[in-house]
């Protein structure tokens, strides 16, 4: 990565890089319409312009020569997304051209931009905190609906509103806090110890649910990791083929014959599941078979979510299996019901409540199945109104920040030292306030931009 100089102009493709019907180069600084306008010649000028204006016209080499048709779009700062004033070429999408284009533009004064260049400028300039930039990159990334609504409502500031909130009352009992300490003799409302921290386990409350979220905004960005768990030959392989619509794993009426781990990463309606075909769980003298086993257990200690297989009236797990099933979320799947009209047994259905009856051969019952996984996981009442974690670095932050409010209270709670509690708070929202980027150092910043893509 380039050193950041937000003082030198720059220039890159804003769209993915090969042919294509369009590319946009995106320019921005404060000699952006100096750069442009070597380059750009139109009916009306790029200083003629007036900012949010659009022009059709022609890009030239620095030499003279025509390079292509564009449409120039001129932003004026502030009203920028970097707040710098920017210029947009609209080009044809060949590479040929956009990397003439981009040179010429580099011959003329630019520099080329690093990734993420445009958006660490727009944090600069006032224009969106540090987790408002990160949810850009998660929407750039986003694979599927959810993870794209996760992660607007993050770029449209919810995570930085609940920050904010949480800052805000720290503040206040920081305040009163010190006000207590400073001036002992002022009309200053007198608390106690008790009730001083009792006004820190709303605080506690509010951050320990936004930690909650990590695992869930995790799940629906990169996919639940989801290990299919049951006796040989109870259909799993059968599930794992329908999931995937392709033949991944091989299927017989003998049982046992899969043993290595099968994995695929699918997308079940609105869902991503990092899926592991295990090879059926049970007592074996072969010393394959066991390996497989053995490998089964282990993505099992892994797994997020786990689809327990069994055969409608056929065998069923040993105990240990089932113990171990009930410590992970786990749906429980009724297989072969196109062949059995065996119902699930009492105590099995009692130990675990979420299930669904299917077919792994025709179908059956598979469409209500995202809707069980997402109640399984508890993703079905997430809202994208709501704020979330989207990455470890978030995580961290809130984890630190709770820590702090946590000893706090203890400290209050047990010694009543208000100065100690004020050192302790202030660690708490120094925690609060690197999260957001208002206090954010250098090396901190450049490890959220290194995920960045050029251009954006």
């Amino acid at each position: 990565m380039q050193p950041f100089d937000p003082e030198q102009t720059i220039a890159a493709l804003a769209t993915p890089p090969g042919n294509g019907a369009l590319g946009v180069i995106r320019i921005s600084g404060k000699d952006s319409f100096r750069v442009g306008q070597k380059l750009f010649k139109g009916k009306k000028s790029l200083t003629e312009m007036t900012g949010y204006e659009a022009a059709y016209g022609h890009l030239y080499t620095l030499e003279g020569k025509k390079l292509d048709e564009v449409v120039a779009l001129k932003f004026v700062a502030p009203k920028s997304y970097t707040g710098e004033d920017s210029l947009e070429f609209y080009c044809h999408g060949g590479s040929a051209v956009i990397s003439s284009v981009l040179t010429e533009c580099y011959k003329a004064g630019a520099r080329p931009a690093s990734a993420g260049e445009f958006t660490r400028r727009a944090l600069m300039n006032g224009k969106l905190s540090l987790t408002q930039a990160e949810g850009i990159a998660a929407l750039v990334s986003a694979e599927n609906r959810q993870a794209a609504d996760l992660a607007l409502a993050q770029r449209e500031g919810r995570l930085s509103k609940e920050l904010e909130e949480i800052c805000d009352l720290l503040t206040d009992l920081k305040a009163h806090l010190a006000a207590l300490i400073d001036f002992p003799e002022e009309d200053v409302p007198m608390m106690d110890c008790d009730a001083m921290a009792e006004r820190l386990l709303p605080l506690q409350n509010r951050l320990r649910a936004l930690l909650d979220t990590y695992d869930s905004g995790q799940m629906i960005r990169y996919g639940i990791k989801t290990a299919l768990l049951g006796p040989p030959n109870a259909g799993k392989s059968s599930l794992m083929n329908r999931l995937c619509g392709e033949k991944k794993s091989i299927v017989t009426p003998i049982p046992g014959t899969t043993r290595d781990l099968v994995e695929a990463h699918i997308r079940l309606d609105d869902l991503q599941l990092q899926l592991f075909d295990t090879a059926g769980l049970t007592e074996t003298d072969d010393p394959v078979e066991a390996m497989g086993v053995s490998l089964a257990l282990e993505k099992l200690q892994q797994a997020q979510l786990i689809l327990l297989v069994l055969e409608a009236g056929g065998e069923l797990l040993p105990e240990k299996w089932l113990s171990l099933a009930e410590q992970k979320p786990t749906l429980l799947l009724w297989n072969k019901t196109d062949a059995s009209s065996a119902e699930i047994p009492k105590e099995l259905a009692n130990r675990f409540p979420l299930q669904q009856k299917i077919s792994a051969l025709t179908g059956e019952g598979m469409s209500e199945l995202s809707l069980r996984i997402k109640e399984a996981v508890k993703l079905h009442n997430l809202s994208s109104a709501q704020a979330v974690l989207l990455n470890d670095r978030q995580r961290d932050g809130a984890y630190r920040a709770l820590t702090a409010v946590e000893e706090t209270h203890t400290l209050l709670s047990e010694t009543g030292n208000f100065d100690l509690a004020g050192v302790m708070l202030d660690a708490a929202l120094e925690e609060l306030y690197a999260l957001s980027g208002k206090r954010a150092d250098d090396a901190v910043i450049d490890r959220v931009f290194e995920t960045f893509c050029v251009g954006k």
